[in-house]
């Protein structure tokens, strides 16, 4: 057989080995330790060798364990899949969008309005969110999670006892590594849907609307006083406060704002944490701009 149907027979991109060696909890740079032990020469050797083992080559007979099993592939796991994560969240996923949700954003300001209410609209910001987020936080989203238990080992294997270690003028200086996950990862995305679809998925009041995309969350107060849009407001900010609080996220003051559709003369006082937020008179939300007359968005 050659290299084409070779691969071509395949049926995972990367290969039967390595769908095996996966399957055992095996990490690729280890297949050549199970195969003829300790791989020997330059990085670029031990590269070359670990190709070899998961790409052999046709005239090499695959008759070792790791590609003896009789077990059916595992599906690749998803969020979808698990059917776990909070329709309201809208990034990174399959079927959701900005365009969705604008669309939901827009839907429930205006359908508010309608009903007469006052409408309060909060957006918050995490400060680094995929910088900061818990590992600890991860691996208990997973262990909680529909998450096949293979990948589940690989996952507490790859967070657990991670040490970042720099050479400086006094010396060496090693610190454990208990957070981040660098935004531009294969895995950072969905593991941050993970942990971040517990918010979405408590009880919050009949007038309280949540969503986010990704990191980007959205409050929507509905009230029929004054009064109760405060009340309501600092109650619902209480409530993701706590959240924060438990994954240690912090939120950014600053950049947190609110925007109010209401024909209210004074602007309501709202507070996170003792600072006051700021009232803004239109916001950019995923790429449009929508004023508090809802005069339309562009």
């Amino acid at each position: 057989m050659g290299w084409g149907k070779f691969c071509s027979a395949a049926s995972h991109p990367y290969g039967k080995q390595y769908k095996a060696a996966f399957r055992k909890s095996v990490f690729p740079s280890q297949i050549p330790y199970l195969i003829n032990g300790d791989p020997k020469g330059s990085l670029q050797e031990a590269a070359q060798n670990i190709l070899e083992q998961i790409f052999l080559s046709p005239a090499i007979l695959t008759n070792y364990n790791l590609t003896t099993s009789t077990q059916p592939p595992d599906p690749p796991f998803s969020p979808k899949k698990s059917r776990r994560l909070n329709d309201r969240q809208h990034g990174f996923r399959e079927g959701k969008s900005a365009d969705t949700a604008i669309n939901e954003l827009l839907r429930n300001i205006k359908t508010a309005r309608r009903d007469g209410k006052h409408v309060l609209v909060l957006f918050i910001d995490i400060k680094g969110a995929f910088d900061n987020f818990q590992h600890r936080a991860i691996l208990k989203t997973l262990d909680a999670s529909a998450c096949p238990s293979n990948m589940n080992r690989l996952f507490h294997s790859l967070l657990q006892n991670r040490k970042l270690t720099l050479l400086t003028p006094q010396g060496r200086a090693t610190n454990e590594q208990k957070q981040g996950c660098p935004q531009g990862s294969c895995s950072g995305p969905v593991l941050w849907n993970l942990v971040a679809n517990e918010i979405l998925n408590q009880v919050w009041p009949d007038n309280v609307h949540i969503q986010a995309f990704a990191d980007d969350f959205v409050l929507v107060i509905k009230a029929d006083t004054n009064k109760s849009i405060v009340e309501d407001t600092q109650s619902a900010i209480t409530q993701f406060s706590s959240w924060c609080s438990e994954n240690e996220l912090a939120i950014s003051t600053e950049k947190t704002n609110y925007i109010l559709f209401s024909k209210m003369v004074r602007s309501p006082k709202i507070t996170w944490n003792g600072y006051e937020i700021n009232r803004v008179k239109s916001f950019k939300y995923l790429g449009i701009h929508v004023d508090d007359r809802l005069a339309g968005a562009h």
